[in-house]
Order: structure tokens, then sequence, then C-alpha cells
């Protein structure tokens, strides 16, 4: 097989699944490990992929800044999914915190269904009107700067409130995510919200559909982690899922 032949059957692998291993490529192609490696540099040079540990991903597209009015609706039966799943690492009685944005709103509808019990910790304003719906929780709502377009808090107030708390677990919605750029997004006064919480955790959680994953924003919140669980939706490839496996990533979906 020429080298051509086989850079247009990888670049048709990655148009399925977002992302293909070394070691898939190999057995597919009957080829070498040492040719697959040249050929993916090739390509990479070409610009048409991204090479990761183990494989490679497609070239992911920038992820817009855009208001939570214009997301409610956005991928909404995606984050209903990874909402339910993310049902699953909560237990009666525990004290956890949830980022702000429709990914964040949607996890919060749910709780109220599944649970009695919660100590609830957030900066977003439509999450604290939606958890003060059941009399079990007791909710902590951050205040500081109002970024109206996100209907949260931010700044120097929100951010030394956090610190000064122990939050258990968090959930933290990120615009974007991706194996080069880790965890985004799209405005900068959400940044050091998100870099806080995720230190002041026992156990970090990251909620974000599939079509978030292989996507980059402005601003770089903070590299992915091994420690963290990264929930997503059914529509997640099996290729893409075991790739982030390779690199030691968990990703959880429903």
């Amino acid at each position: 097989m020429f080298a051509n032949e086989r850079m247009n059957l990888i670049r048709e692998m990655l148009k399925r699944s977002g992302a293909v291993t070394t070691a898939q490529i190999s057995s597919d192609l009957n080829v070498s490990v040492e040719t697959v490696r040249r050929d993916l540099l090739t390509l990479e040079r070409e610009h048409k992929l991204v090479r990761v540990h183990g494989g490679a991903v497609s070239i992911g597209g920038a992820v817009m800044n855009s208001p939570l009015s214009d997301r409610l609706e956005l991928n909404l039966d995606k984050k209903k999914s990874l909402s339910k799943a993310t049902c699953r690492f909560i237990n009666e009685n525990d004290v956890v915190t949830i980022d702000e944005g429709s990914t964040g709103l949607e996890l919060a509808k749910m709780l109220v269904s599944c649970f009695n019990n919660l100590t609830v910790i957030t900066h977003s304003l439509d999450i604290f009107n939606v958890m003060i719906q059941k009399d079990g929780f007791e909710v902590i709502l951050i205040g500081g700067r109002f970024l109206k377009g996100e209907n949260s808090f931010c700044g120097y107030l929100a951010e030394n409130s956090f610190k000064s708390l122990h939050l258990g677990k968090v959930f933290i919605t990120p615009s974007a995510l991706s194996l080069k750029s880790g965890l985004c997004n799209t405005d900068e006064q959400t940044v050091p919200l998100q870099r806080i919480i995720a230190s002041r955790a026992d156990s970090v959680f990251i909620l974000a559909d599939s079509d978030k994953f292989e996507k980059s924003a402005l601003y770089t919140t903070l590299p992915l982690d091994t420690s963290y669980t990264y929930i997503t939706d059914s529509d997640m490839s099996d290729e893409l899922i075991k790739l982030y496996g390779e690199n030691g990533y968990r990703i959880v979906r429903e």
C-alpha cells in the first residue's frame, strides 16, 4: 500500500470517529507502528490532524463566546444525558459545588428530581433558583460582581468566598477541552473561579457534552488531570474514549 493511500485511509478513520490509535491503524492497515508514526507526523505537518500520545485526533474548531441564553437549548438532550450519568457519583447528604452555565443548570434540575438532602454551593443565580425549590437542600450562593451574560457572580469577592470553603465534590463545566489544550473557557472572568474551585475540592468532575471534546477556546483554565472524572453523553465515540484512556483520563458516559 502506498503512503498516500494509507494517509487517505487514516483521514477517513479520523473523520468517522474523531480519534484513532496508533495500534488500531497498524492493525487495520497491516503496517508497522513505525510506519504509522511516520504517516501521522506527515499528516500533522500538513495540518490534517493533531498527534497525541498513542494516536491522533482531528483538528477541532474553536468555541466562540455566547451568552447563556443562546446556549440553553443547545445540545439539550446531551446535557440531560450526562447529568443523569453524573448522579451516579453523588450521594444523599453530599456537599456539591456546581459551576455556572447551561450544563450546570441541567445538572441542578436533575439533582432536584433525584435527591432529598444535599448541600449545594454555586455562583450561578439560575442554579440557585432551581435548588431553593427543594426543602431538604441547603443552598449557598456565592456573590460578587454580577456577570450579566452568564447570570452568575465572579471577581474578587466570589474568588475569596470560594477560597474560604472546603468544597467536597465539584462539577466544572468548561467551554471546550482537548488533550493538547486542556480545559478551556470562552470568558476570561470565569477562569479564576474554575481554578479555585478545582483547588478546593476533594473530587473534581468535568462535565462536557461530546461536541466540546477536542475543541479549543480562547482561555486555558486548567490542564487535564488524571485525578479528574470526565463525564459526557452517549454520542462520545469509542475511539476517542479509548484514546483518552490510553493517556490516563477516565471518561464516563451515560
